[in-house]
């Protein structure tokens, strides 16, 4: 009888043990971050969709997400005073997500973009969210760095927090991945493969894991990033290529109410980063001896730099792509670096649709080469190396 009870207790622990892993019917025991999935359905972070679906590969929008981590962070009750919008396209009266956005403003995680918006359905990369989740879990990171986003993404590397599926900064998180993220943070697990911070993009860490610091840092204000690159941009990183209405994730319910609705009318195709990503740099006009330049496009500055057959790159940029700011404060610091007479023109991708239809341009950080006899050729993702030799 004893063996009889004794087996009965290990099948009901089994079943028990597999019904916590299968809580959604998309995820199962063996499915990748099935324990953290696991982890922030049980602790009450996320509730998955009303289909019974927690959807581990969807991304996720600025809206979502926040609501995600500031309810990981805040009570309800301090969450639900909180009633004012400091942003022209979160409703005061209409927004569900309005009072996570006004909880986040107040305590300085999140500080929108230069322009007034919040871009709640903007799908949200890591840039972005590595800023509002390690404020939001209370994390002290020192800023100040010239690319913003770089401590917070040290900060999550610190932590073997970066699941080795991101692939780059401006890489768009799915909910899987900000599950892991979370769950390694929340539970301080630093036994998992991360990747970390280079110059180029991100790489694997070789290192051991490192545990957690608890050293407090100075962190600066949310408007001193606002200089340097909005936090993503990090939309982010929140990417958009077409200016289109909010797409699928834009309009994705929330978790915990799935009648909501996003009602943004951004659009999500291009990488963004979060809004303190999105710090909108000034165009840039810089010349030096060797008659190099760089400088915001004009169709007189193209057709003068062509008639003088000079070497000329066009850069699209966006102010929420962190490569692209990388790039653009690179050949600023460099400018004498390229060779004699080159013309940098700098174009914005998000406002300039009539150029990026014209070269054929589908996404952010895309170059335009034309060399001195007015041939052209195009780059995708590259280097102050690689615009240094295509310009020669």
């Amino acid at each position: 009888m004893k063996t009889k009870i004794k087996f009965g207790f290990l099948v009901l622990s089994f079943c028990f043990s597999s019904v916590a892993l299968a809580a959604f019917t998309d995820v199962n025991d063996s499915a990748p971050y099935a324990e953290a999935i696991s982890y922030v359905e049980s602790e009450n972070i996320v509730s998955g969709y009303p289909d019974g679906t927690f959807g581990p590969d969807k991304s996720i929008n600025r809206a979502e997400f926040t609501k995600i981590v500031i309810s990981a962070s805040f009570s309800p009750e301090t969450i639900e005073i909180c009633t004012l919008s400091r942003f022209v396209d979160v409703d005061e009266e209409n927004d569900w997500f309005l009072p996570y956005v006004c909880t986040a403003t107040e305590n300085d995680i999140v500080g929108g973009y230069p322009d007034g918006t919040f871009r709640p359905g903007r799908n949200i990369n890591l840039a972005e969210a590595s800023k509002i989740i390690l404020k939001s879990f209370g994390h002290t990171i020192a800023t100040g760095d010239d690319v913003w986003f770089r401590p917070f993404i040290e900060g999550l590397a610190e932590r073997n927090a970066i699941p080795t599926t991101i692939q780059d900064y401006d890489s768009f998180l799915t909910r899987g991945e900000m599950a892991e993220i979370i769950y390694r943070l929340k539970t301080e697990s630093t036994d998992q493969p991360s990747m970390a911070y280079s110059g180029n993009g991100l790489v694997q860490k070789s290192t051991p894991p490192i545990e957690p610091s608890d050293v407090t840092e100075t962190v600066a204000s949310e408007e001193s990033e606002d200089d340097s690159t909005e936090e993503t941009e990090t939309e982010t990183t929140e990417q958009q290529e077409d200016e289109t209405t909010t797409t699928e994730t834009a309009q994705t319910t929330t978790e915990e109410d799935p009648t909501e609705e996003t009602s943004s009318s951004e659009t999500t195709e291009t990488t963004e980063t979060e809004e303190d990503t999105s710090e909108s740099q000034e165009p840039v006009t810089t010349s030096t001896g060797a008659n190099v330049s760089y400088t915001s496009y004009s169709d007189t500055l193209l057709e003068s730099g062509l008639n003088d057959q000079r070497p000329i790159a066009l850069f699209f940029h966006a102010d929420w792509c962190p490569t692209c700011t990388a790039l653009d404060q690179e050949i600023s610091d460099r400018l004498s670096e390229l060779p004699d007479n080159s013309l940098i023109l700098k174009i914005d991708f998000d406002e300039r649709t009539d150029l990026r239809s014209k070269y054929k341009v589908t996404q952010q950080h895309t170059a335009i080469l034309f060399n001195s006899e007015g041939q052209k050729a195009k780059s995708i993702g590259l280097s102050f190396e690689d615009l240094k030799s295509v310009l020669q």
